[in-house]
């Protein structure tokens, strides 16, 4: 399993993963994730600031990147879209990508509906519940600036108007998907969290969390620190808090 950041590129990935490669990439609410990244990354001044930067970023191939920031980490740009790309080309481009993520030869998750894409990865990878098992991390605890209705209809129009398009064919692909599974492993995967959730929020680390069972520690202690609460100790252990 390779997990890392890498703008997509199917014949190039598929060559060096032979053969039968699976992949898994997530989407988010376009409008969410513009949000997200003006709030989290320290870069800009004023919500005014950020959309000059999206402007230019529409003519200047360098910062393309926060332009339809999640087509281009799936390989548009590389393929020779453009922000102004018309609605038929990005259709083509989304019709090559679906070769790569269409279900069961791929799964495109949404972040929307993250537990769901989990059940579904943990059925089609033949997981058992703790292999998928998490906590949430890196959560933005304070109140979010929020762009106003002029700002969001130029945002939706020049900085995430490819982006918009691939995630309403992926989500609408997802629902379809999803439509067809049972609630019963998705109401047992969040009991599972709750279990996580509540074991790491004591003095000893659970053995899902020591560096044996391949867990980044200093990462976890990290998380553990910013919440008030004891550091995993890895040299103790306790029973695994996901057994049933």
């Amino acid at each position: 399993m390779i997990l890392n950041h890498a703008v997509f590129n199917a014949t190039a990935f598929a060559s060096f993963l032979k053969p039968s490669p699976f992949f898994v990439s997530i989407l988010r609410q376009p409008e969410s994730q513009l949000r997200s990244t003006f709030n989290f990354f320290d870069k800009w001044t004023s919500i005014d600031d950020f959309v000059r930067m999206l402007d230019a970023g529409r003519h200047e191939q360098p910062v393309y990147h926060y332009v339809n920031f999640q087509a281009n980490d799936l390989g548009f740009y590389e393929a020779g879209g453009r922000p102004n790309s018309s609605s038929e080309e990005v259709k083509s481009w989304i019709a090559a990508l679906k070769q790569s993520f269409e279900f069961p030869r791929g799964l495109m998750m949404i972040t929307e509906f993250f537990d769901e894409g989990l059940v579904l990865l943990k059925h089609r990878l033949n997981l058992d519940l703790p292999a998928v098992t998490y906590i949430e991390m890196k959560k933005h605890e304070g109140a979010y600036e929020e762009f106003n209705a002029t700002t969001l209809e130029w945002l939706r129009a020049h900085a995430a108007n490819i982006d918009l398009q691939l995630y309403r064919h992926f989500n609408e692909s997802f629902q379809e998907l999803w439509a067809g599974h049972v609630s019963e492993d998705l109401a047992a995967l969040r009991r599972a969290n709750a279990r996580m959730a509540e074991a790491c929020a004591e003095t000893d680390c659970p053995e899902e969390m020591t560096i044996d069972a391949g867990w980044n520690i200093s990462y976890a202690n990290r998380f553990r620190r910013r919440q008030g609460l004891a550091v995993c100790d890895p040299s103790r252990r306790r029973r695994a808090v996901l057994d049933e």
